[in-house]
């Protein structure tokens, strides 16, 4: 599913991380970076949509909330923004270009039981 959301000649960026080009490699690189996660809780807010034709350019902010199955008592927050180009093919929009840009990374740690 998540391979039909690009074109295939989409290229990524996620943070200071090398561009990842073709929508394969793309989505390939996904999966391995989220190997790890026990939970992922995404909020996208589309901030502003230029269409020219059949491409749009959209700002969307993103916050997100993960933890990983080697640590489930720490959250890890990512804020960040994403800078996408969509391209329309056969009449749907599907992502050529993707950059997050990231804003910040921590992680929140659980209370122990009976601490305050």
């Amino acid at each position: 599913m998540l391979r039909s959301l690009f074109v295939d000649d989409a290229v990524g960026q996620y943070g200071d991380a090398l561009a990842i080009e073709g929508a394969d490699e793309l989505v390939r690189w996904i999966d391995m970076a989220t190997q790890d996660r026990a939970w992922q809780h995404h909020k996208l807010t589309v901030y502003h949509v230029d269409v020219d034709g059949d491409e749009a350019r959209a700002l969307t902010y993103h916050t997100s909330h993960q933890t990983t199955v080697h640590d489930p008592d720490t959250v890890i927050v990512i804020v960040a923004r994403y800078r996408d180009v969509l391209r329309r093919e056969n009449g749907c929009w599907k992502i050529a270009d993707k950059r997050m840009e990231i804003g910040w990374i921590e992680e929140r740690h659980a209370e122990q039981a009976g601490a305050r």
